[in-house]
């Protein structure tokens, strides 16, 4: 199957290379299960990106052009995005969604039931019955327990943490090493910085605040406990 990356940012590089990854280990795709996905165009609005190349694969237009090569294709096409912009994840889905094959860049194996679109780096551990919706980016390291529950269009940094039945909404961004403790609900389109540690609900559209010295968060003793003000 011949596929399409939108984004062509350091994340088309590491689709590039899982696609290479997996005609390597497959012979190709082999498997009935697993087709052969091979790269063929990449689409990015940056001017300075146009007729050039990334990793062999070139950039055949913008977001425009894209549309106009989709409806004349007569062949059956495999679509990405590589970005872990989530406004950006979130647009290109809404546009495109009806288009070809949405694809998981999945390099982790996960065990859980899982939607269309994803970018799931190596070492990403799920648990039995949850389920992560689509077009999301689960970065190395994160642990997933059981009976989570994950909705679309998040970006969550790498080594977090959600412990057992946690819900999380869609179009929200995580930074790096936050935990997240059992039975907690985030809502959509919450933000939260790197190293927090959730252990009550989270309202949608909050965006949760931390001075940083020397790149480490600093929060009070009531923030960690109880989380309870959200300023």
């Amino acid at each position: 199957m011949n596929a399409y990356i939108f984004g062509g940012g350091p994340g088309a590089e590491l689709v590039i290379r899982w696609m290479e990854t997996r005609l390597d280990e497959f012979g190709g795709g082999t498997a009935s299960w697993l087709p052969s996905v091979i790269p063929v165009g990449i689409f990015d609005d940056s001017a300075t990106k146009q007729n050039t190349k990334i990793m062999g694969v070139p950039v055949i237009g913008n977001m425009t052009d894209a549309l106009v090569i989709f409806v004349n294709s007569d062949n059956e096409f495999g679509l990405i995005c590589s970005s872990s912009n989530v406004r950006f994840r979130e647009q290109v889905w809404d546009v495109y969604r009806v288009w070809g094959t949405w694809l998981n860049c999945d390099r982790s194996g996960v065990n859980c039931a899982i939607g269309q679109g994803n970018i799931i780096f190596p070492d990403v551990s799920t648990d039995w019955f949850t389920t992560i919706g689509n077009n999301n980016v689960i970065s190395a390291g994160c642990v997933i327990a059981h009976h989570n529950k994950i909705g679309s269009h998040n970006l969550f940094g790498p080594g977090c943490l959600f412990s057992g039945s946690v819900t999380i909404g869609s179009g929200c961004r995580f930074g790096s090493g936050i935990v997240v403790q059992p039975n907690v609900t985030i809502g959509d389109y919450v933000d939260i910085p790197s190293g927090t540690v959730i252990v009550s609900n989270i309202p949608d559209y909050t965006a949760i605040k931390a001075k940083t010295v020397i790149g480490q968060p600093l929060y009070s003793a009531e923030r960690i406990v109880r989380m309870k003000n959200y300023e």
